[in-house]
């Protein structure tokens, strides 16, 4: 899913492929949270409203990391639920280019393989970030590395290491309008990715029948073209 912009967002220094993102909402808590603690309805409405979500030029929201300030509630004509203002921090997914990072291969065509993190599945590894010379079985549905007189292949469900070269955001999605209670200010506008059901039933769309990409708010773009890359398997030393 994507959503709109954060507001008065600030990354903090990278430690990793994992970021802090220090932000500010207003939190809707609603009637039936009212006998939590109130962080732990806040917590609750925070990570229900960012966890998982793509922002753009930001990254993928993993979880509430902790509350910084708590305004007053506030609770408007027509709607029963309260209104908080907050200053939170964000746990973000946003790996740095040229990290290393290891993955399994989830999906291979003529275009590239695709490879997931456990949590995370849009990474593309393109047909010019291969190893060199490196080609691909239109029949087995298979890259292979020709390294000196070996043929060395990269199958499904198999790990590999590969180099971050950059993260792409697809801002072509379809909005959904939240609509602000009376007199409340507006909330954060939501998005999600186009499903290729809706795209088709909209517009007729030709795809390629092993597309194993489609279309993701984001895409981790990395690279097995370096010594070291690929499966570990490749660069073990005999014992």
């Amino acid at each position: 899913e994507y959503m709109g912009e954060f507001e008065n967002v600030r990354l903090t220094d990278k430690g990793g492929m994992f970021v802090l993102c220090v932000a500010s909402d207003q939190v809707r808590i609603s009637p039936g949270d009212f006998e939590k603690d109130q962080i732990h309805a806040m917590t609750d409405a925070l990570n229900k409203k960012y966890g998982n979500k793509v922002f753009p030029d930001v990254g993928l929201g993993i979880s509430l990391f902790d509350i910084l300030e708590i305004g007053d509630a506030y609770v408007y004509p027509g709607d029963g639920a309260a209104y908080i203002k907050c200053c939170f921090r964000f746990i973000i997914f946003r790996p740095f280019v040229d990290e290393i990072l290891t993955g399994k291969i989830v999906g291979s065509s003529k275009d590239g393989l695709r490879v997931s993190l456990g949590f995370f599945d849009n990474i593309k590894i393109a047909p010019e970030l291969m190893p060199d010379p490196s080609e691909y079985d239109e029949k087995e549905g298979v890259w292979t590395w020709s390294w000196e007189e070996h043929a060395l292949p990269l199958f499904i469900g198999e790990t590999i290491r590969f180099r971050v070269r950059g993260i792409e955001f697809n801002t072509c999605v379809k909005k959904e309008v939240e609509i602000a209670p009376p007199s409340a200010p507006a909330q954060p506008t939501s998005y999600t990715t186009t499903t290729a059901a809706a795209a088709a039933a909209e517009k007729p769309a030709e795809t390629s029948s092993d597309d194993i990409f489609g279309q993701s708010p984001m895409t981790v773009v990395g690279a097995l073209n370096e010594d070291g890359l690929g499966m570990n398997i490749w660069w073990s030393q005999p014992a």
